[in-house]
């Protein structure tokens, strides 16, 4: 926001929201008399910048009329929910040598910021000025897989899962008053992975399994 504004009989609101989502099923299934392979690969990404704020502006809110019974809040928000869901899966069945694997990388960097910024920036409010960011990334992840021989079953289970977050919430170089109320500055963080990798191999001489 880079203006002048009054605004005496309603709330002001500035905000910004995130809510962007994968949703992923990859799957293989190899079979062979002498040899089978499968496979999964699912790689996923997500990179948001959420920004909410003000800059270079004179703003009034509420009735600067009666600053001492008004109490017209001004907001400045950013939110963000990204959300990986994501399933990987591998069976291979042969008389001799299955091979099956699953592998499964998800990955969210975001940046999610609000701010009240620029010495030219003058803010009064009758009420309570708020600036504050939420920031609550998830991924879930599963990855699995099956492999059956006569002679050599090797099979792998892999997740890579992460989580990068910057979050801001700041004041910086304005002037900023509350004439019946407060100013709040606040960020929170709730980002939440769950993974799970499982497999299962047989053989009648040799079996390999590798879950991460």
């Amino acid at each position: 926001m880079d203006t002048t504004a009054h605004a005496q009989n309603g709330s002001v609101q500035v905000g910004a929201t995130n809510t962007s989502s994968i949703y992923c099923i990859a799957g293989a299934v190899g079979a062979g008399k002498q040899a089978g392979i499968g496979v999964a690969i699912a790689f996923n990404y997500i990179a948001p910048v959420i920004s909410a704020y003000i800059t270079d502006s004179r703003l009034i809110v509420g009735d600067s009329t009666n600053p001492t019974t008004d109490s017209t809040p001004l907001t400045v928000s950013a939110s963000n929910t990204a959300t990986i869901d994501a399933a990987s899966a591998g069976g291979a069945g042969a008389e001799k040598v299955a091979v099956a694997g699953a592998l499964s990388v998800n990955i969210i960097l975001n940046t999610t910021q609000a701010y009240i910024a620029g010495a030219a920036t003058n803010i009064t409010s009758t009420g309570d000025v708020v600036i504050e960011t939420t920031d609550s990334p998830s991924i879930n992840s599963f990855t699995g897989n099956v492999a059956g021989a006569g002679k050599v079953a090797v099979g792998a289970s892999i997740a890579y899962n992460l989580i990068d977050q910057t979050i801001l919430a700041y004041i910086d170089g304005a002037t900023v008053e509350s004439t019946n109320g407060d100013v709040r500055v606040s960020s929170l963080s709730n980002a939440s992975i769950i993974g799970l990798a499982v497999g299962g191999f047989g053989a009648a001489r040799w079996a390999w399994a590798v879950r991460s």
